[in-house]
């Protein structure tokens, strides 16, 4: 049977981007191709689960709202894992370096690139983390929503100018970090 490398499995709010303060079951999946300086995720701890075990975690919360993260979830999320939640509202937070075979069932994509040759071009929203980058080479047409999220407390003020200057974007703050919640 298939196993999975799970870092996490919790209960609380999305504090993020157009999910923002809608509560979720957080599977956060070990292992990222990537390795961003102001990642606030383990990687490389886990624990080896198998889908139903999963589940079994999943389950017993008063929510039917699951978000797949990581480290990066598009590495080990497939059709077999979605299948063990019919009838869930399910959602994935992805760098977008891998595109998405299951992309067609999900109910919200969430793309935050880390650069802009990123493979994933369509989704529910796409979320920059932003340090001052040039955005213009980011082709953001594929998504409804377009966010810029400051990193938490560094660039809140540059990342309010932006907005304010290219109005198609939105802010988004990691509200969990300022409310103190898991």
């Amino acid at each position: 049977m298939k196993s999975y490398r799970v870092n996490e499995i919790f209960y609380s709010v999305q504090g993020e981007g157009g999910n923002a303060g809608r509560p979720f079951v957080f599977v956060r999946f070990s292992g990222c191709n990537l390795r961003c300086g102001w990642c606030d995720t383990d990687t490389s701890s886990f624990m080896e689960m198998t889908g139903p075990e999963i589940a079994a975690r999943v389950s017993p919360h008063n929510c039917e709202n699951i978000l797949f993260t990581g480290g990066e979830p598009a590495l080990q999320l497939d059709a077999g894992l979605l299948d063990l939640f019919p009838g869930w509202y399910t959602a994935i937070e992805t760098n977008g370096t891998v595109a998405l075979a299951c992309a067609g069932r999900l109910d919200w994509i969430t793309v935050s690139p880390k650069t802009p040759d990123f493979r994933q071009r369509t989704g529910s929203e796409i979320k920059i983390v932003y340090e001052g980058q040039d955005l213009s080479a980011y082709d953001c047409g594929g998504f409804g929503h377009k966010f810029l999220q400051p990193v938490f407390g560094c660039t809140e003020q540059a990342t309010l100018a932006y907005i304010k200057e290219h109005p198609q974007w939105r802010l988004s703050v990691q509200l969990h970090k300022y409310l103190k919640i898991n």
